[in-house]
């Protein structure tokens, strides 16, 4: 429109998006050609404060303080993490299962800690210029980074004391990765600084070059054995003669998806389909056909393939609640008030359970 605003997207195969904005060109609706609709809300300042999928769904509720900030955020099921604020400054977080958690920072406004009501202790460290260096978790183990004079990573060395070591050449591209066995991978660089060479730690090297667009076009294995690839005017991989030379050849639409992989010999060809939403909807090959599914929230709902069928259901908040193997039985899925995934039942009634700490990683899994 004369603002500037994106009205309408037409792809070659002439599907459409439209998209609608308010007085204040805020995104307000995304209409997908097939008729599917993403709705937005905003406060009088112009902050988002809900989305709603295509299926009635409110995705995400946003309430903000007179300043500005998000104080609370709240999903589909309602699940609401609260923010406190000091000064604009984030201090207290709360989410969904009560768990909360408090932060400080040091004088240059980087978060330095944070703890949790059980009295657990996160430190974060940082070096003169402001680079994340390292990490202490409350059983004391820590994580360590150091820098060159060019912002690169030389070294990282984790919880559990194992380092890795970068390389460089002056044009600041990665050169070497020495892992924590002490293998090394070397990286070469052509004229036009495109990635030339890969060896590895056992001295095996892969060659790459390129055509003038800087598309790969061949690659040399270890072996001496060759791949090369040819692009269309476009750029689709239309052309890859294997390093045994055989040759497959690649077909793309309009719209530059794939359609077609002709393989050679009598090994059967793979052929795509799509609707006008751009989904893969099929794909047939010598086992026979796949086809896929969908809601219209853009979510998997069946995947039929000639070994079988399965199904897919989610709650309001695009979590998977249930997997049917259509005929042989269900995998139940539930999740704790913080949202994490809490359960899993598998169709022999055999149950997992997941535990996490208060930074929502997994402790447990039984």
């Amino acid at each position: 429109d004369t603002k500037g605003n994106l009205l309408t997207k037409t792809d070659p195969l002439n599907h459409t998006w439209t998209y609608t904005y308010s007085t204040q060109n805020e995104l307000l609706t995304s209409l997908s050609p097939l008729g599917h609709t993403m709705t937005y809300g905003y406060d009088g300042s112009g902050r988002v404060t809900s989305v709603t999928d295509a299926l009635g769904h409110i995705q995400k509720t946003i309430a903000y303080s007179v300043s500005g900030e998000p104080t609370t955020i709240a999903d589909a099921l309602g699940r609401t993490t609260t923010l406190d604020y000091t000064s604009g400054i984030l201090y207290r977080s709360t989410d969904p299962a009560g768990v909360v958690k408090q932060y400080s920072y040091n004088a240059d406004g980087r978060m330095n800690a944070t703890s949790d009501s059980t009295g657990k202790l996160w430190l974060f460290g940082y070096d003169g210029w402001g680079r994340s260096n390292g990490t202490t978790e409350p059983g004391g183990a820590y994580s360590l980074k150091t820098y060159d004079g060019n912002d690169n990573l030389v070294s990282s060395r984790d919880e559990l004391g194992r380092t890795t070591n970068f390389g460089y050449d002056n044009a600041n591209r990665q050169t070497a990765t020495t892992n924590p066995k002490g293998e090394t991978e070397n990286r070469g660089y052509n004229a036009n600084g495109w990635l030339g060479s890969v060896t590895d730690g056992n001295l095996h090297s892969r060659i790459f070059g390129y055509n003038p667009r800087g598309d790969a076009y061949y690659l040399q294995l270890a072996d001496g054995t060759l791949d090369y690839w040819a692009q269309s005017g476009r750029g689709d991989a239309v052309y890859h003669q294997r390093a045994d030379g055989t040759v497959v050849y690649q077909t793309f639409d309009d719209a530059k998806r794939l359609t077609l992989v002709n393989f050679p010999g009598t090994t059967t060809d793979q052929s795509y389909s799509y609707d006008n939403d751009d989904r893969c909807t099929s794909m047939s090959d010598g086992a026979g056909a796949t086809t896929w599914s969908f809601d219209d929230a853009d979510r998997i709902t069946q995947i039929a393939q000639p070994s079988g069928t399965v199904q897919y259901e989610y709650n309001d908040d695009d979590q998977r609640k249930k997997l049917t193997e259509v005929g042989l039985g269900d995998t139940l899925y539930t999740y704790d008030s913080a949202g994490r995934l809490g359960n899993v039942t598998n169709r022999f009634s055999e149950t997992t359970t997941f535990a996490y700490d208060t930074l929502g990683r997994t402790l447990s899994k039984t």
